[in-house]
This record gives structure tokens, sequence and C-alpha cells, in this order.
């Protein structure tokens, strides 16, 4: 929830129509993150995604069913190497993808 926020926070005046999906596999992570994306005025620009990311089949139809393409994914403290290497064939040209 915190990262989600400061991406959101910081891509507000360069990119303001810009969402900020966090995605997690635990149930309780939209109960915690939205009063902070509320308080810190990015709620617009934020959703959550219950999803667990070893599932390469659902992150596939969660992310076919976005109104619009995906031109950045961020990992934080999280390895999936079959997933990234998957992100590597799918993500179209001129997309960001980073890690820390």
């Amino acid at each position: 929830g915190r990262d989600v926020c400061f991406l959101a926070e910081s891509l507000s005046t360069v990119l303001p129509t810009t969402t900020i999906i966090g995605v997690d596999k635990h149930k309780g992570s939209q109960r915690r993150s939205t009063p902070l994306w509320t308080k810190r005025g990015v709620s617009n620009n934020t959703r959550h995604a219950l999803l667990d990311l070893k599932k390469i089949p659902l992150f596939d139809e969660y992310v076919g069913a976005l109104p619009s393409h995906v031109g950045c994914a961020y990992a934080v403290r999280y390895l999936n190497r079959a997933l990234f290497n998957h992100l590597s064939g799918a993500m179209e040209v001129g997309s960001i993808f980073a890690l820390s």
C-alpha cells in the first residue's frame, strides 16, 4: 500500500491520469491500503488487485481485462523469475519494468 501510494504521489504531477494498481495476494491488503490512499489524496489514481502472481494465467486474464495497456510493471520486494520471464515477452515495446 505504501509503495503504491508513493508511486501514485510521485507520478501525479507528470502523469495525472495514470492509474497505479497494487497487486497483493493477502486478503486484508486492500482494507489496510485504501485509508492511506484516501488520506494522501491518491484514491482516484490507485486500485487494488487481489492476485497470486505465481498463477500467471490469472495475471494474464486480469491484465487482459484492463481498459488500457500496461506501460510499467514495478516489483517491490518480490522475486518471481517465472513471472519476470513471462513479462519480458508479454509487455509492449517501450514498456518499463523495474525491480527494487
